[in-house]
């Protein structure tokens, strides 16, 4: 996935491919898959010709040179980063091009050109934080002779036809609706060819059960001839799943941000990146479905307020983790689940069901390859946090007292939402910060008596000595067996099960999901349920403004997984 090209910056779209890409991996190992991400560099092919034309024309003008021999191409690259790479080759090198043969300098300032543009990719993906195991080049198919060897075997295998001087695969027999080129009468390879190389490679080469591409929509054409070509070399075309996703519209408010990498008005990842930083980033691309278009709002995503999602998940994540530390200075034990009273809140009891489910949410995810639901569930989780925290006060002051049973209860419930909040992140790509750089918190969320979120973190985001990269690897294996000492599906009070960190090892197998959505839910389930999802948020003044909440979710029987005493 990204697999842009190498002749300019990455854009601000490639992000949405990166983010879903990542949080797929992380899903999917998750689930207990061996799980490789790679990136395909196209470094191969007539573009970086042109690319390297562009160089030559932009560095000799850097060397003062005049004339045509300074004009680029027609279809060539017209970004200041041409102009910026190739005033640096001009400093650094003299005259070397200058005094080169043309049919040389081209192909050798577009090779240095691309591994200038491939190190930059590279930069980008770790701003993001997001490491790929594999940087595969197209060029090493040419060089091994797997491009020479895939178009032998299809025609062993009856695939192709010669027809005006040009080698042809014969895909309308497969289905297709356009026969494709596989060498061009001038003896290159075809745009398909290396790409049929490139997939028996991870199947058959390297010994891939399955592989996923994420592609932007604009391939949608290919989709077909792909499959095609997968049958022709007798693989099962359902071993390879090819995600289309639509494409970005940067926006500031109301205005729309344009891009363009050939005409020079590029919007790169990278400033996106700078601007609003890697988590905003990674979690704004998964606010929608891959097959969605979305508007990226860039002012929204600086917003330190209630209306950024990231931000109000963050913040939810750092106010759990302020009220344990809290109720550790006062010297409360931590949550064991021993003598805590039952919940009956409608508040404790929706935020109790929808931790229960949680893990079916993470399997559904993984299983119909969305991570977007992972956004939608630490929204929604953050929410009703908010809300119980909002109507049901956990620690006791000197105006409210609270028996020991019902702090060591609602301790309980704090100290799971974080868990939950922090593994969804951590799915998702995004840090879980313990404190966040704002003294006073949103008014939204406010009300009298509540804890503040504590401030000293430099910039609204993480505070933890990791890597942006190492972030993105921290990831919850253990999901790949059932735990039974829990009790998560099995017990009558579920605070059992909120008891540890253990009991939220996610167990993923369908045997034991079915088994709790077994359990009858009652008349008062649903009706919690449907007052805590739909009820309205707070404004400045701390009146109740009739609104319902951005996010509603329905509920249903799938959902209500059963009487919570």
């Amino acid at each position: 996935f990204v697999s842009a090209n190498p002749t300019g910056p990455l854009h601000a779209a490639s992000g949405r491919a990166a983010s879903l890409g990542a949080a797929l991996g992380n899903l999917l190992r998750a689930s207990g898959w061996q799980v490789e991400l790679e990136y395909y560099v196209n470094d191969a092919g007539s573009r970086l010709a042109v690319f390297g034309e562009s160089i030559l024309a932009r560095y000799l003008a850097a060397r003062g040179v005049t004339g045509p021999r300074t004009e680029v191409p027609k279809e060539g690259y017209l970004g200041e980063y041409v102009t910026e790479y190739a005033t640096h080759l001009a400093a650094e090198h003299g005259d070397r091009f200058e005094v080169m043969a043309i049919e040389d300098a081209i192909p050798l300032l577009a090779r240095m050109g691309a591994e200038h543009m491939i190190e930059r990719h590279r930069a980008d993906m770790a701003a993001l934080g997001i490491e790929f195991d594999v940087w595969f080049r197209e060029q090493s198919l040419h060089d091994s002779g797997d491009v020479t060897a895939i178009v032998d075997e299809l025609r062993q295998r009856g695939h192709v036809a010669d027809r005006d001087g040009a080698v042809w695969f014969q895909t309308t027999a497969l289905g297709d609706d356009r026969d494709n080129v596989l060498v061009r009468s001038n003896g290159t390879p075809g745009y398909m060819t290396a790409d049929i190389a490139y997939h028996r490679n991870k199947f058959i080469t390297r010994g891939f059960d399955k592989v996923i591409d994420i592609w932007g929509a604009d391939h949608q054409g290919h989709v077909g001839r792909m499959k095609a070509s997968m049958q022709a070399i007798d693989l099962d075309p359902e071993r390879l799943t090819i995600l289309l996703h639509q494409m970005v519209v940067l926006r500031r408010g109301a205005e729309v941000v344009t891009m363009s990498k050939r005409q020079g008005n590029i919007i790169a990842l990278s400033d996106v990146i700078e601007e609003v930083g890697p988590d905003a980033c990674r979690f704004f691309f998964l606010t929608r479905s891959a097959d969605s278009q979305m508007d990226f709002d860039l002012e929204l995503a600086k917003r330190q307020a209630a209306d950024n999602p990231v931000y109000y998940v963050q913040y939810s994540h750092a106010r759990t983790s302020s009220i344990l530390q809290v109720a550790s200075s006062r010297g409360i034990d931590p949550p064991t689940g021993a003598d805590a009273a039952p919940y009956s809140h409608p508040g404790e009891i929706a935020l109790v069901r929808f931790l229960i489910h949680y893990p079916q949410v993470v399997a559904d995810a993984a299983t119909d390859l969305e991570p977007h639901r992972l956004t939608f569930a630490a929204q929604e989780l953050a929410s009703l946090f908010n809300a119980f925290y909002r109507d049901c006060r956990v620690l006791p002051s000197d105006h409210v007292p609270l028996d020991t049973s019902t702090v060591r209860s609602r301790l309980l419930l704090v100290a799971a939402t974080r868990a939950v909040l922090a593994h969804v992140l951590s799915l998702i790509g995004v840090s879980a910060p313990d404190r966040m750089d704002r003294s006073d918190e949103p008014t939204e969320w406010s009300s009298a008596g509540r804890l503040p979120v504590s401030a000293g973190s430099r910039g609204y985001g993480f505070t933890s000595d990791q890597s942006p990269a190492a972030r993105s690897r921290t990831i919850v294996t253990s999901g790949c067996s059932c735990r039974n000492d829990a009790g998560m599906f099995g017990v009558t009070d579920p605070r059992t099960a909120l008891a540890s960190t253990d009991a939220f090892a996610w167990p993923l197998a369908s045997r034991r999901m079915r088994l709790a959505r077994r359990m009858v839910p009652t008349p008062t389930v649903y009706a919690v349920a449907y007052r805590a999802r739909t009820s309205g948020f707070f404004s400045r003044s701390g009146a109740r403004d009739g609104k319902l909440r951005v996010h509603v979710s329905s509920v249903s029987a799938a959902t209500c997984v059963g009487p919570v005493t």
